[in-house]
């Protein structure tokens, strides 16, 4: 009588828990505790590996990149700024498929979208007004991106590059609209990793949440990304040229007291970047150096040289703070423009081709 009560009270258990797995099945609760507990997804496959690529336009010949160079960047950059631009040349040309079958990830950046689209600054007055239809643009967007979210169809975007310089910009405003902009690109396409992008030099003079105001949108973004771009402009350039190494006024930094004593200004590169990614570590576990340069047409070659070493040097303990991926702004120099690609104008290697093929296939392998 015993052993057949013990039978019974163990078959309602098991009808219990089955009825229990069979609700939780049904309400998407399993799907979402297996989605964040490794099951293959978008966010497991990419943070668990780092990513390193270039731009602008490398998702049409980044297999060439490769072949040429005998290395394996895995992340290609594009950039879209404006409404002329998602509507025109990227919805009939970009394929994310072209790099998804390299096994390579997509990255989009937009900048200054709303003034190029509707020519306003950034108050939260023109912000709102044109909101739906930028939300509108992003839901266009991810149609154009969705795809399985397992993991090997990701996408990267970056939404508003060097935000934190833009007019007249409401930065209470702008954590809102970060947050919906998020949930409008994920509600369509969960395959992609939405993020806002940051200029790098906030930290130096701020707390990069804008003493709090951006710290809700930070931490809700899949991750966060950032800047780096170094050479000498505007009165920068005009010191330059007259003999003022800027180590102690570069970026109105003085390096030199905030690092110490090293030879030369770009030197204090990657202390720039690892501060940044140790600021950005802060609100978001999951950091990503969207695009950066040094301009060697004032500082010569050997500067590139020179940073992409010690990158390589300290890309483990980046890694350790956050650091998940890095993209070359423009692997190739634009003439009249930019002189801070790995390939000179014609296509030629640059002294720094070596360097940094070795970090690619130090990191990406």
């Amino acid at each position: 009588m015993k052993k057949t009560q013990e039978i019974a009270a163990l078959t309602i258990a098991l009808i219990i828990i089955v009825t229990n797995f069979t609700f939780a099945f049904s309400n998407n609760s399993i799907s979402k505790t297996i989605a964040t507990s490794g099951i293959l997804n978008s966010q497991n496959i990419t943070f668990n590996k780092f990513l390193i690529g270039s731009g602008a336009e490398t998702w049409n010949n980044l297999q060439d990149l490769n072949s040429r160079f005998l290395m394996n960047m895995t992340l290609g950059t594009s950039w879209i700024g404006s409404k002329d631009d998602l509507y025109g040349w990227w919805s009939n040309y970009f394929l994310p498929s072209t790099l998804w079958s390299q096994n390579c990830v997509p990255h989009l950046i937009t900048y200054q979208y709303f003034k190029n689209s509707w020519n306003v600054d950034y108050s939260a007055a023109n912000l709102s007004l044109h909101k739906q239809e930028w939300l509108n643009d992003l839901t266009f967007m991810a149609n154009h991106l969705k795809a399985p979210d397992d993991g090997h169809h990701t996408v990267l975007i970056s939404l508003e590059t060097e935000f934190n310089c833009y007019e007249n910009i409401n930065y209470t405003y702008w954590n809102q609209l970060m947050i919906e902009s998020r949930n409008t690109i994920k509600q369509v396409a969960p395959n992609v990793l939405v993020s806002y992008c940051i200029g790098g030099w906030e930290w130096r003079f701020n707390d990069v949440s804008m003493n709090g105001a951006l710290a809700s949108s930070m931490r809700s973004m899949d991750f966060i990304s950032f800047q780096a771009i170094w050479g000498a402009y505007g009165e920068e350039k005009t010191k330059w040229l007259a003999g003022d190494d800027l180590r102690t006024n570069y970026g109105a930094v003085n390096w030199v007291t905030k690092f110490g004593i090293k030879p030369h200004i770009w030197d204090y590169m990657v202390d720039d970047i690892a501060a940044n990614v140790e600021a950005l570590s802060m609100y978001n576990p999951h950091i990503l150096l969207a695009h950066f340069c040094i301009n060697d047409n004032l500082w010569g070659l050997q500067s590139q040289v020179d940073v992409v070493n010690e990158i390589t040097e300290r890309v483990t303990s980046l890694k350790a703070k956050g650091l998940f991926g890095m993209s070359w702004m423009n692997y190739m120099d634009v003439p009249g423009a930019a002189d801070g690609g790995f390939l000179f104008a014609d296509g030629s290697s640059k002294p720094c081709v070596s360097s940094w093929v070795e970090l690619v296939n130090q990191v990406s392998s």
